[in-house]
């Protein structure tokens, strides 16, 4: 069992890092308070809550993100460090271009393609 999960944990460690992530970070509370830990994301300078807090990410702010560990993923932005996922979107690569029809050579009497909003 502990071969399988060394496993599955390399195949989550390489996607991302592949794919050219970015995290924003959300769900967040409005208020800053470092007291009792909220408003911010903690970085940390490891995947630990027992590493040191080295920055703080908030709300809407994007960073690059790199391997991860557990539920831990590696930040990059104006703090590099690591960051608990729970509070991050992560999205890798981009959505797939759309294919356009071909428009009509110029002087031609046909009308333009139809497009589809939906992209169907």
């Amino acid at each position: 069992m502990k071969r399988c999960l060394a496993i599955g944990f390399l195949l989550v460690v390489a996607g991302p890092a592949a794919a050219q992530c970015t995290g924003t970070v959300r769900g967040l509370s409005p208020y800053y308070n470092p007291a009792t830990g909220s408003g911010f994301l903690a970085v940390r300078a490891g995947p630990s809550t027992r590493a040191p807090q080295i920055g703080e990410l908030f709300n809407g702010e994007r960073v690059s993100i790199g391997e991860g560990s557990g539920p831990w993923v590696r930040v990059m932005g104006k703090v590099d460090g690591w960051a608990h996922r729970n509070w991050l979107s992560i999205v890798c690569g981009g959505p797939a271009p759309t294919r356009q029809p071909p428009m009509p050579p110029p002087g031609s009497d046909a009308p333009p393609p139809a497009t589809d909003p939906e992209g169907e």
